[in-house]
């Protein structure tokens, strides 16, 4: 499986996200991108992508619609490793 995640500096929603998932899944190439051609042959995305869709494993939570809160009680917005 491909994984992808955004380019530039790394931060720590992407690199738990992406430490999960290789525990987990058979995650074979992380590619860097913010290029949506390059994304879209991806098999995983995490934290870029404007897309959130855990149907099709897209999980960016960069949009104004990704609404996806910690709990009923929390005001905290999931991260990608949400």
């Amino acid at each position: 499986m491909k994984l992808a995640t955004h380019s530039g500096d790394f931060h720590a929603d992407e690199c738990t996200a992406i430490s999960l998932l290789r525990k987990i899944m058979n995650i074979g190439d992380i590619v860097r991108t913010r290029d949506y051609d390059v994304i879209k042959g991806c098999d995983i995305v995490v934290d870029v992508g404007t897309e959130y869709d855990v149907n099709r494993m897209r999980f960016d939570h960069h949009q104004p619609s990704f609404v996806e809160r910690f709990d009923e009680h929390s005001g905290t917005i999931m991260s990608s490793a949400g």
